[in-house]
């Protein structure tokens, strides 16, 4: 008779800011599986665990949004303000330097906190919006974010929706992740 292999335990750490409601989440998690599941507030662009906690990190979408609102990004003066729009590929040349900018100092925070966490460097598993090497770009998230943006500007005119907070509404789109890591040798600490 064959043995049979257990399966291995998997603990899920779920990540948000602290005002993420954790409880929504677990109460839609369906009852009839086995899986131990936390909920771990904080920025994914600092440290979250002790060194060395885990074997596999994978982190989704996380990495397009910033670890904080640019402070030229929401100035009305500054040539990096991105008004009317809530996307930065088809900007002025100063916005999309300010998130190239600080997207490189985030994406490297984030990776020297997640190289303490991990037992060895081998498997970091991570997701990210499509590429946008070149203002020209047609990519579909683009163009989604564009109609979006146009479509709060509209509700803006029609009073519905605070125009400053439509133009403080800006969303990343990472677009020299590989740059950053090959600049890096892959060694980020």
């Amino acid at each position: 008779m064959r043995s049979i292999q257990a399966l291995p335990e998997f603990h899920v750490f779920f990540n948000d800011h602290v005002v993420n409601n954790f409880n929504t989440l677990f109460i839609s998690m369906p009852s009839s599986k086995e899986y131990y599941a936390t909920g771990v507030s904080g920025s994914v662009h600092n440290r979250l665990f002790p060194k060395a906690s885990f074997d596999f990190i994978h982190t989704s979408y996380s990495l397009q949004w910033l670890s904080k609102l640019l402070k030229e990004l929401v100035d009305k003066q500054s040539l990096a303000w991105n008004k009317g729009k809530v996307s930065y590929p088809n900007s002025a040349k100063e916005v999309v330097e300010a998130y190239k900018m600080h997207f490189g100092k985030d994406i490297e925070w984030f990776f020297n906190a997640r190289a303490l966490e991990i037992v060895s460097l081998e498997i970091l598993w991570f997701f990210l919006i499509p590429s946008v090497a070149d203002s020209h770009c047609k990519c579909v998230i683009i163009a989604v974010f564009d109609l979006l943006g146009s479509a709060l500007m509209e509700l803006a005119v029609q009073g519905l929706v605070d125009e400053d907070k439509v133009d403080n509404c800006n969303l990343s789109i990472p677009d020299e992740i590989a740059s950053l890591i090959e600049s890096n040798n892959g060694d980020f600490i």
